[in-house]
């Protein structure tokens, strides 16, 4: 952990296989600025997308073909009344989502589908940084890597609902 002169403070923990990194910082913002603007000039976040940050995520928008990366590289936090918040980056994540399977039939009349009924769409985000020195087969394997633990993690939750 360390502190410099500008408030700002940053440190990095280890629990295998995780790494967690963290910063905080104190400011003011202009008279004309708020919470939201503050927020929205942090994003996207040039860990993710190198820099410069918003002709970047114009190009990955052009290649994706518009295609949402959902929760993925977006933020998750809070906005608090006096001013504070509380926000970070959605990197290695699962986004795990109810869909009706309608093959089967609730056969027990209420309006509350049964287990059976319900089928789950798991969706992983991870990535790597690509450049144009990248080779395609390291990268997919660094995806793979990083996503492992949480590949792993949807595997469990999967097998201990059966």
């Amino acid at each position: 952990t360390s502190t410099n002169e500008n408030n700002y403070l940053s440190s990095t923990t280890s629990n295998k296989p995780r790494i967690r990194s963290s910063s905080s910082s104190k400011s003011s913002s202009r008279p004309n600025k708020n919470i939201v603007d503050i927020l929205a000039a942090c994003f996207p976040g040039g860990s993710m997308t190198g820099a410069p940050k918003l002709r970047t995520v114009d190009i990955l928008d052009d290649m994706e073909m518009g295609v949402s990366r959902g929760p993925y590289s977006g933020s998750l936090g809070y906005l608090s009344l006096n001013g504070c918040m509380d926000m970070n980056i959605i990197i290695r994540s699962a986004v795990v989502t109810p869909t009706m399977d309608t093959s089967i039939v609730n056969n027990d009349e209420s309006d509350v589908p049964s287990e059976e009924c319900v089928s789950w769409k798991v969706s992983i985000g991870a990535g790597g940084a690509i450049t144009s020195l990248s080779d395609s087969d390291d990268e997919f394997e660094e995806m793979m890597l990083k996503s492992k633990a949480i590949r792993e993690s949807v595997q469990e939750w999967q097998e201990n609902r059966n």
